[in-house]
């Protein structure tokens, strides 16, 4: 019987690829998310080590206090904003690579399931060489061991 051949084997390494490519995709999301994240924490405790003076003080003094603490606040939520846009890519990131394994792993059980009817067929085909042989023999142990009445 001839070697098992998958039609769609093109198409699957197609998809393993974009499966890859997709799974590479997600972790640089991920970094970037961890990155985001980090600064965002870096910012938070730079905004908390900001301590408005508790004596009296003078106007340039009091400004630039309160400059320190508008930029710091700012700074802080530029870097919320940036997590919150680095947490949206990494889960469209986490879309496209569950889409992209599930086509995959559709294509596998199909692979899978062609191989498993080849080899099913293989053995049926097998089985029927195996009848005609043991059939054949049978039949020229019975010719040979017949008593000749016709002579």
């Amino acid at each position: 019987m001839k070697r098992f051949e998958f039609g769609l084997t093109s198409v699957l390494r197609m998809r393993r690829a974009a499966e890859e490519a997709a799974k590479v995709e997600l972790a640089a999301a991920n970094n970037a998310l961890g990155e985001a994240i980090a600064r965002r924490d870096r910012e938070r405790e730079r905004c908390r080590t900001l301590t408005p003076s508790a004596g009296p003080e003078g106007y340039d003094a009091f400004c630039a206090d309160a400059l320190a603490g508008s930029l710091a606040a700012r700074t802080h939520a530029d870097a919320q904003a940036s997590v919150a846009r680095a947490a949206s890519v990494a889960a469209l990131a986490q879309l496209t690579w569950a889409a992209r394994a599930k086509d995959v792993a559709v294509l596998d059980r199909l692979y899978e399931r062609r191989h498993s009817e080849h080899l099913a067929a293989e053995r049926v085909a097998e089985a029927a060489v195996l009848d005609d042989l043991v059939t054949a023999r049978y039949a020229f142990n019975l010719s040979r061991h017949e008593p000749e009445t016709a002579r």
